[in-house]
């Protein structure tokens, strides 16, 4: 059996002339992650549930295995379902409904891509930067919501 490493990727991107900086974890390849992915999941923001569309255990075990342990410590978290490999439409097991369905059940977005082909990686790209703009977005809301509200409450007696 060949062993496979975790892949750690920081990729460096320019969206509207906002620079993003991505650090992206690859675990896919490596069950020794699976009864640690809650402590994995903490120090990240945004989540990639890929399932090959060849093989229905893989689309089966994203919500057993990973979404639902997500989901636990970080409730609403910013995600994508990913149908892996679409260019093997001869060997699909699992359909784009049923990809559709997934993804509206995890109320996420869903994209079928092959790695091999490219197809819709670019957009796998764009939808990942959106999501991370969006949440950055959300927290400089909620942090100036915050900082009101304690304007607001602050009292000094002398």
């Amino acid at each position: 059996m060949i062993q496979l490493l975790k892949m750690n990727i920081k990729k460096k991107l320019i969206l509207n002339d906002k620079k993003i900086l991505l650090n992206i974890l690859d675990t896919a390849c490596c069950e020794e992650y699976l009864p640690n992915i809650e402590n994995l999941a903490r120090d990240y923001e945004l989540f990639i549930y890929v399932y090959s569309i060849t093989d229905k255990s893989s689309y089966k075990d994203i919500f057993r295995y990973y979404f639902e342990r997500v989901e636990k410590i970080k409730e609403n978290h910013p995600k994508i379902l990913i149908g892996n490999k679409s260019d093997l439409t001869m060997k699909r097991k699992v359909s784009i409904e049923e990809g559709k369905e997934l993804a509206n059940k995890l109320n996420c977005k869903f994209i079928e891509t092959s790695a091999k082909t490219n197809e819709n990686i670019n957009q796998l790209f764009y939808e990942i930067i959106s999501l991370k703009i969006q949440k950055e977005n959300q927290n400089q809301n909620q942090n100036q919501n915050q900082n009101e509200k304690k304007k607001k409450g602050k009292c000094l007696l002398m």
